[in-house]
């Protein structure tokens, strides 16, 4: 449910640029951290 609601109201105000952003610092903060593995479960 919290996915659902999470989905419908924020996917009608990021934009790509947003999304890159988030990811281009989320991996430079792992970089950073020093992790060497990262496993996505989709």
């Amino acid at each position: 449910m919290y996915m659902d609601v999470l989905i419908k109201k924020l996917t009608l105000v990021f934009r790509p640029e947003d999304i890159y952003i988030s990811v281009l610092l989320s991996s430079l903060n792992q970089i950073y951290s020093g992790v060497t593995t990262v496993c996505t479960f989709l």
